[in-house]
């Protein structure tokens, strides 16, 4: 995609995420399981942990909002960018909209060694007389400056997709169907037909005089068999079309990787088929997991170890729980773990026994 194809593609899916319910239902639902009440860290060394918690105490408020608000942003927007800002031993950190991200420069002979990040900058404090301007051309910004996390890319491609754009025309056509739905709901009864047999012209005015108004729900016309009132109304029909929407809108879960009763009232589901259907969307809830921590939290904190002056090349003591020496020494990324909520997998023998129950 050229920069403007792809602001054009986010602003459809910042569009669905923010008025589709279905949409925003399951980011919310994926990201309560993924993120929970908030990730943890656990340390094996004093010196790191003092480091890390110490940047966690001075950004807690940002850190709690940033667990949550990037993962919805890697789901919407298919990739999160966060640049850091190097100063006197601590580190400060800046999120960057995707669409001011012009270009990605990679070593010629490797691609996957990224060099610089070409981006826009914007200029403005959002006060009425300072609204956010994209000022002059792209800057290039170093790679060691920038963590990227995104997901939905081929092995040769080096920006992500958001997970909405594969089910847009699907979000669209469910939300148009419950939309001609209501239309003929509403409309039903707001036609009719009163024929007059062998009527003068003047009869036929007196009764568009009477029928100025439709008759009311649940009143009796009475009339001679010269007249006949026929409703001309939309059939409502909706118990052969309900499954017609149902498909539609399982395209979009498909899409998705949830089960429908996640986002809603499951059409046949029971003990047996929800504890079948939850084992995939746990595992793709593990995988986001994994991606979300080892490719934006990890390098973070040890970009904030870096900062303090901590070779990320040496090696350290070990420390136990009660901050006592182990006797070994451990590579500085072994010394401390980001951990998110465990995702609880039903037991194999019940969900045996509830398949063979149903």
């Amino acid at each position: 995609w050229s920069l403007e194809e792809r602001k054009q593609t986010l602003m459809r899916c910042h569009l669905v995420w923010e008025r589709n319910p279905v949409a925003q239902g399951a980011i919310r639902v994926t990201r309560a399981f993924v993120v929970g009440t908030g990730l943890n860290l656990t340390y094996r060394n004093k010196q790191v942990e003092e480091v890390l918690e110490q940047f966690r105490h001075d950004n807690r408020q940002r850190i709690q909002r940033w667990e949550r608000q990037w993962f919805e942003q890697l789901m919407i927007d298919g990739e999160v960018f966060a640049r850091l800002f190097t100063a006197n031993g601590s580190i400060s950190v800046r999120s960057v909209k995707p669409w001011l991200v012009q270009a990605i420069q990679t070593d010629e002979e490797d691609r996957d060694q990224r060099e610089i990040y070409h981006m826009f900058m914007e200029r403005g404090s959002g006060a009425p007389t300072s609204p956010p301007v994209i000022q002059g051309n792209a800057v290039a910004v170093p790679a060691d400056e920038v963590i990227h996390c995104y997901i939905n890319a081929l092995s040769y491609e080096m920006r992500g997709r958001s997970e909405l754009f594969a089910i847009l025309p699907w979000l669209r056509a469910y939300r148009e169907w419950l939309e001609n739905r209501a239309r003929i709901n509403r409309y039903k009864g707001f036609l009719y037909h009163l024929q007059m047999k062998g009527a003068s012209s003047g009869q036929i005015s007196s009764k568009r005089s009477a029928f100025k108004q439709p008759p009311a729900p649940g009143s009796v016309y009475v009339s001679s068999d010269a007249e006949e009132l026929k409703e001309l109304g939309g059939s409502i029909d909706a118990g052969r079309v309900a499954e017609d929407g149902r498909q539609l809108k399982l395209m979009s879960l498909v899409g998705l990787s949830l089960p429908e009763y996640m986002l809603s009232e499951g059409y046949n589901a029971n003990l047996a088929t929800a504890r079948a259907q939850q084992l995939p969307a746990l595992r793709t809830f593990a995988d986001y997991q994994d991606i979300y921590i080892q490719e934006l939290w990890q390098p973070l904190y040890e970009a904030v170890l870096e900062a303090a002056g901590i070779d990320l090349n040496a090696e350290l003591p070990e420390h136990d729980a009660d901050g006592k020496e182990t006797g070994k020494v451990i590579w500085i990324c072994k010394a401390f773990e980001v951990n998110a909520q465990q995702l609880v997998d039903e037991d194999p023998k019940n969900l045996m026994e509830a398949l063979a129950l149903a």
